[in-house]
Formats: C-alpha cells, sequence, structure tokens
C-alpha cells in the first residue's frame, strides 16, 4: 500500500472535476449563449451544495475583476457555513492560494 505526501493529498484534493457528480456541475451557457451570471442549485441535505457552490465560486474569483457576493440566510449563516464551514470556500482552496479571510471587515480578498 502506498501513502500519499500531504502535498499529493492536497493536489488531490483540489481536483474538483475529478469528484464532482453531474449535478454539481454548472451550466455551460444560458439560451442566449453567454455564460450564466447565477446559479440556483436545490438540493438535500448532503446534496453537494455547499461545495458546488464554493468551487463555482473559487473558479469565478481566478478570473480578473470579479465581485462575488455571498447570500445566505443570515450574515452568520454565510460565514459559518459558506466561508468557514467544512465545504466552504476557504476549505477548497488549496493551502497555498486560500483567499484572505478578514472577519472585522465581513470581508473575503
Amino acid at each position: 500500500m502506498t501513502t500519499l505526501s500531504r502535498k499529493e493529498r492536497d493536489v488531490l484534493e483540489a481536483d474538483w472535476p475529478l469528484f464532482a457528480h453531474e449535478h454539481q456541475n454548472p451550466p455551460e451557457l444560458g439560451r442566449a449563449g453567454t455564460p450564466w451570471l447565477t446559479w440556483l442549485i436545490i438540493g438535500g441535505r448532503g446534496a453537494g451544495k455547499t461545495r458546488a457552490g464554493a468551487e463555482w465560486v473559487r473558479a469565478l474569483a481566478n478570473r480578473p475583476r470579479q465581485r462575488i457576493a455571498l447570500i445566505g440566510g443570515s450574515e452568520h449563516e454565510v460565514r459559518e457555513v459558506m466561508i468557514e464551514g467544512i465545504s466552504g470556500i476557504l476549505s477548497v482552496h488549496p493551502r497555498d492560494s486560500r483567499p484572505e479571510w478578514i472577519p472585522t471587515r465581513r470581508r473575503l480578498e
């Protein structure tokens, strides 16, 4: 049995397309043939909504000049689930490229 190094595990864990289910992939293009700006995911508990959303935000954030709003039921929910949660934005980024979370400014950069 071979054991992966921490770096190898990080690389593997960051390969979202390898693990994503079909329903967790964003739609390619809208009806007009242009990219989607908004994506609504409806699913039950454990369907992978948070992870899919965090990965989508990660992909968008890697494009130049992106402003992204995270919208949830409350500020606490956005922070606890979408940003700091086990499937949140901070956890889906490789350690060396994680965004900076500035809680006092309620800002993720």
